[in-house]
């Protein structure tokens, strides 16, 4: 249950680049024919794995009058990590989806998950911001 560093950027459609006055160019497309990118976040790289204490899996819905938290069970859990893991179709054809769901089970047995429903409205990112911050992460 731990986070490793990776290269500081994130990828922001751009119309979230646009609402938060991000500069994108074009030859940072995450794809050709995407609009979406890659944004550089600066040059600060953690040096070692940090403990994963909470998992967040943001719902963008459009017309919520206010952000909305809810808390998987372990079962609603290891069934969206396992559906949100990365490449996870690869693993599945590689017969190595049972791996995969064992995996998603231990992180849901010990780290909790919300799904946080957020407005599609930016001016609503404060309050979005928080409702996280009141997100318990006891287990």
């Amino acid at each position: 249950r731990l986070a490793y560093p990776a290269y500081p950027s994130a990828k922001l459609w751009s119309a979230s680049a646009t609402q938060l006055a991000i500069a994108t160019r074009d030859d940072a497309r995450v794809k050709h024919g995407f609009d979406k990118f890659h944004v550089d976040l600066g040059d600060v790289f953690l040096d070692a794995p940090r403990p994963l204490d909470l998992l967040i899996v943001l719902a963008p819905t459009p017309g919520l009058a206010a952000p909305e938290t809810r808390r998987f069970t372990r079962g609603e859990a290891t069934a969206v990590l396992a559906n949100l893991t990365h490449y996870g179709e690869v693993a599945t054809a590689a017969g190595r989806g049972g791996a995969l769901l064992s995996h998603a089970a231990a992180i849901a047995a010990q780290v909790p998950v919300h799904r946080v429903a957020r407005s599609t409205d930016f001016a609503q990112f404060d309050a979005l911001i928080d409702l996280i911050l009141t997100l318990d992460a006891a287990p």
